[in-house]
């Protein structure tokens, strides 16, 4: 983000402090002016916010370490096209635990809140580590969005042939896993509501948002067109039938 100042006088925090007897830490970084402003320059921490909520990415590494066998766990945020941040975990476990990605993911939603998506996480053999012994965030950052190890990538159906743009188009990613969560991906509820917006100005097909959540995959969803198609076909059919019977019996 871009950093900004703002006025303030001289004695302000003085009067404040004169006034409420009592000052709170909030973890914002910034500096006062030679005119008097303060210039806001980030936060002190790593603190961000997601979907208007306040993240700390400390807590959901401690959540992950403590999942036994987990060595060691980072989160960084890696952006989309659009600036909004997307969460993005990389683990790593002992050599002697039997995790694979999957446990991983079934840990994850059982102790993670629904609200706080994750658009990837990934196990891997070895996180780098900076001079001091911790984890080199920026090495990691430099990953960026990894690979996600579902099992099908490529779209089968008419259905999904024509969702997989549109998805990948909200998402801004190139490779989109057609059986991953859309909000896993990095998706959020401003997104879906593009999202459903697009599919029914282009294929013609309503879906609420709760829908969205309940389907949540590309898969899903294009089976549920599919099903709607089915229907619709067979309503127009029917409705065909019946004014053909019906002009039969008048001629008789």
């Amino acid at each position: 983000f871009r950093p900004c100042a703002l006025p303030i006088s001289a004695n302000s925090c003085e009067q404040s402090a004169t006034v409420t007897a009592r000052m709170y830490a909030l973890g914002d970084r910034g500096r006062r002016l030679a005119n008097g402003w303060v210039e806001y320059l980030g936060r002190g921490d790593q603190q961000m916010k997601l979907n208007g909520i306040r993240v700390e990415p400390a807590a959901i590494e401690s959540l992950l370490e403590a999942m036994p066998g987990v060595v060691s766990a980072v989160l960084v945020n890696v952006p989309d096209v659009d600036g909004a941040p997307r969460l993005v975990a990389y683990v790593q476990a002992s050599e002697e635990a039997n995790i694979d990605e999957r446990t991983l993911q079934q840990y994850r939603r059982a102790q993670l809140p629904d609200y706080l998506p994750l658009a990837a996480l990934k196990l891997c053999d070895e996180l780098p580590l900076n001079r001091s012994g911790k984890v080199d965030r920026q090495a990691v950052l430099a990953w960026g969005m990894p690979s996600m190890s579902h099992t099908r990538y490529h779209a089968e159906t008419s259905q999904e042939q024509q969702l997989l743009p549109l998805w990948q188009e909200v998402l801004g990613l190139e490779q989109i896993a057609v059986e991953a969560n859309f909000f896993e991906l990095g998706g959020h509820s401003l997104s879906g509501v593009r999202l459903i917006t697009l599919i029914k100005e282009r294929l013609g097909i309503a879906i609420s948002v709760p829908m969205l959540f309940q389907l949540s995959s590309l898969a899903a969803v294009a089976e549920h067109c599919r099903h709607i198609e089915q229907l619709s076909a067979h309503t127009e059919d029917s409705e065909v039938l019946g004014a053909d019977e019906s002009w039969e019996v008048s001629e008789f």
